[in-house]
């Protein structure tokens, strides 16, 4: 799904693609798909790092944070600073009469994302791929990823996919709980904080590669 395509869609259906207005889980969905687009984890952007950036800079009389941060900084709460990115989103959109029409910044790539290092990446250094040291960034970033499949990055060019909905029936049925409620709802609702819910999530996540690994072999 092209890039603009997908955020007027958020724009429109936020419930169905981030659970909410969250602006926090929209900037995490945001780095997941630049991520997959640019096929690189680390030392990739996008035109709001750099033309939107400027923009939201001059509008808003910041000139030393993100335009994340500068955003946030103007909110009173996530909810409302989401609706408040869109509104300058859209106002820099019609000065963008290319970038508008054309709905990318990139051609596709040749790269590859392995989810096994995006995984550990968020395990170690949390803060250097997630805005917050939580699950649900967890969720929206990798979410990201997979939307960025079929424009920017082939299906065949993710390594060692992670197939989360056999995730939350394995969660789900290890907490005597229904898959509906969402791993991240599951994990959240048997952990004291996010801290370890963060914590429990990679306790659960190793635990299913190994019962898949297992479950492999014995195909084999």
């Amino acid at each position: 799904m092209k890039f603009i395509e997908l955020l007027r869609k958020i724009e429109e259906r936020s419930g169905l693609y981030l659970g909410g207005t969250t602006f926090m889980g929209l900037k995490s969905l945001i780095d997941g798909y630049v991520a997959g687009a640019t096929g690189k984890l680390y030392g990739n952007n996008c035109f709001l790092d750099t033309e939107f950036q400027k923009y939201i800079q001059d509008s808003l009389y910041f000139s030393d944070y993100s335009w994340y941060r500068i955003i946030n900084a103007c909110g009173c709460d996530d909810h409302y600073a989401f609706d408040r990115f869109f509104k300058y989103f859209n106002k820099f959109l019609e000065k963008s009469d290319n970038l508008s029409k054309n709905g990318n910044w990139t051609k596709k790539i040749e790269g590859r994302i392995d989810m096994e290092e995006v995984f550990e990446s968020i395990r170690n250094n949390p803060y250097d791929l997630l805005i917050e040291k939580n699950i649900e960034c967890i969720r929206h970033y990798t979410d990201g990823i997979f939307y960025s499949i079929d424009w920017h990055l082939d299906e065949e060019n993710i390594i060692n996919a992670f197939d989360f909905i056999a995730f939350s029936y394995f969660v789900a049925s290890k907490y005597n709980d229904t898959p509906m409620r969402g791993w991240v709802g599951i994990i959240r609702l048997n952990s004291k904080n996010e801290e370890d819910a963060f914590r429990l999530f990679f306790e659960l996540y190793d635990e299913f590669k190994k019962r898949q690994k297992v479950t492999n072999n014995k195909q084999l």
